[in-house]
């Protein structure tokens, strides 16, 4: 009787079968991991250099116009001047983070000064080890105008391109009155005066900033409430008032025939660079990553609250470079914390920022947080224009 075969595989076989099946599925399943992870590390950079770019980028447009409309020296400020910003109290109504240290006028020959740049060196919060810098910038706003590509060509002109028609003071409340010409009004949605507001009221006499606390299609009001306490009453330093020239009553322009003189105002924009942690971290009460880019427009965060710029930023620090036209023409640089003495000498701002991911990826060993440093050097052009470079001393100190 002949014996038939069995059809099948031998044991030999299928274990030979089972191996090569696992190795091409190993093989498979390495290679997708691979571009899981390398997609996620192309992914997490692209997402920090842009949140680095962003913030550098906003932060240059800001330093490209601090000074504009100011004088080198600055203006003088009441000593009462403060910047306000709150959270509130309920956790649930964090919507932004303030400044880790509140920004403030530094005083200069004396006097509160708001200047063209306010170097606040390690004001910021501690991240990973680094103290981070804050720093505050103003420059004069020609906005009003723009809507209006007639301006000086017909009486069709923003606010600040006529003189005041007349002023009222009473106590620390300053009322302006503006010219009934002025297109668009005072109180236009887009390009008008809103509460919070900074103006800047300017004459012979000198300069003087308040804040806007009302304001209506032919007046504006500087009262006493404002929260940066700018509105204060005559006899004040830096006050309204006192640039006005009187200490109650109103008093009228009349086309030069007085008794108020020829006053012009503008507005003016404060803006307050800051790291700090997200604030539904705080509200939890941490203090770790995420960390933010915040700028802040003038200081009273009631109608002006922080807003973040860019996510992962980790570190901003600044450095500045001075030039002394007097002290025998001495230059000074990457200085990063210059004294009260020296910011009207400053004409170029180094910033630098440092961003990093929160989420861990292992494409590439070493590198589990994505991390790129930026930095960029910004000379204002009112601050950094001088018309005369002497090859000799033009004083001493």
């Amino acid at each position: 009787m002949k014996m038939r075969g069995a059809k099948g595989f031998t044991l030999v076989e299928l274990l030979v079968a089972i191996s090569l099946g696992l190795l091409v599925t190993g093989a498979a399943v390495a290679v997708y991991k691979q571009a899981v992870d390398s997609t996620t590390y192309l992914t997490q950079r692209t997402v920090v250099q842009g949140n680095a770019r962003a913030a550098m980028n906003t932060i240059s447009q800001d330093l490209n116009f601090a000074g504009y409309g100011l004088p080198i020296g600055g203006i003088p400020v009441p000593t009462a001047a403060l910047f306000s910003c709150a959270t509130g109290s309920a956790a649930a109504s964090w919507a932004y983070s303030c400044p880790t240290t509140a920004p403030s006028f530094p005083v200069i020959s004396g006097a509160a000064t708001m200047s063209g740049i306010t170097p606040m060196y390690q004001a910021g919060p501690t991240i990973n080890g680094n103290a981070t810098d804050q720093m505050a910038m103003a420059y004069v706003d020609s906005s009003p105008n723009f809507s209006n590509n007639t301006c000086g060509v017909s009486t069709q002109c923003g606010f600040d391109a006529f003189p005041l028609t007349q002023a009222s003071v009473s106590g620390s409340t300053t009322t302006l009155y503006f010219n009934g010409s002025t297109t668009p009004a005072p109180n236009d949605t887009k390009w008008g005066l809103k509460v919070g507001d900074i103006l800047l009221v300017s004459n012979s006499t000198g300069q003087a900033v308040g804040e806007v606390t009302s304001v209506t299609s032919g007046n504006v009001v500087l009262a006493a409430s404002d929260p940066m306490k700018l509105n204060q009453a005559f006899g004040t330093g830096g006050s309204v008032p006192n640039v006005l020239g009187f200490s109650s009553g109103i008093q009228a322009y009349n086309n030069g025939a007085g008794p108020l003189q020829s006053t012009n105002v503008k507005r003016l924009y404060i803006v307050t660079y800051y790291v700090a942690t997200d604030p539904l971290a705080q509200a939890v009460g941490t203090t770790g990553n995420p960390t933010r880019l915040y700028r802040m427009v003038n200081g009273d965060s009631n109608t002006n609250p922080p807003v973040p710029v860019a996510e992962q930023i980790s570190n901003l620090t600044f450095s500045y470079n001075m030039f002394d036209s007097v002290c025998g023409g001495s230059q000074s640089a990457n200085q990063r914390n210059p004294t009260t003495n020296q910011i009207g000498l400053i004409k170029t701002i180094n910033a630098s920022i440092f961003a990093a991911s929160t989420l861990n990826t292992t494409a590439i060993p070493g590198q589990a947080i994505q991390q790129i440093p930026m930095t960029t050097t910004v000379s204002p052009r009112n601050l950094s224009y001088f018309d005369s470079y002497s090859s000799t001393p033009q004083g001493s100190c």
